[in-house]
């Protein structure tokens, strides 16, 4: 198949991580409701605070205390880590799914530029014109992914704060 033209290219390219970064950001509330991580977060940081603070006091009552809560807090976490571990499948499943069905066909290239920007780490000089510079699909697929996440996670409050 032949490859697409670089402005095309670079649109599609954005377009798709558009999407994909919109699917992940509405399975992530799916899967997870934003507030409530964010209340499991605080109370796991509280409990370990108190924990460290017992264990520099070397107060013994305290231990005890937080002995008992120790086993919700773990099953907190557990809660966390099987959230984002369904998250990961879900992202490395589409970047797989990316990479090699869709990046294949817009060409080696994600975008062309006029200056460059970490020149050969993430663009390199373009060989067909001169003062032209290119940016790898890939490179050009996680700043856009960045930047759309960024966006995105502010507009449907699933990013971090």
């Amino acid at each position: 198949m032949s490859q697409l033209l670089p402005p095309v290219s670079t649109g599609l390219l954005a377009l798709a991580v558009f999407g994909v970064t919109l699917f992940q950001m509405l399975v992530s509330r799916k899967v997870m409701d934003p507030n409530l991580r964010r209340e499991i977060d605080e109370e796991v940081k509280a409990y370990r605070a108190e924990l460290k603070e017992a264990q520099r006091l070397k107060d013994k009552q305290a231990m005890k205390r937080l002995e008992k809560r120790e086993a919700r807090i773990r099953q907190l976490e557990g809660k966390l880590a099987g959230a984002t571990a369904k998250q990961m499948a879900l992202t490395i499943g589409i970047l797989l799914l990316l990479f090699y069905g869709f990046v294949p066909q817009v060409g080696r290239y994600g975008a062309y530029i006029s200056s460059p920007l970490l020149e050969n780490f993430i663009s390199f000089p373009d060989e067909a014109a001169e003062g032209r510079y290119v940016i790898p699909a890939i490179w050009w697929y996680f700043i856009c992914a960045t930047f759309f996440q960024s966006v995105l996670g502010r507009i449907l409050g699933t990013g971090r704060r």
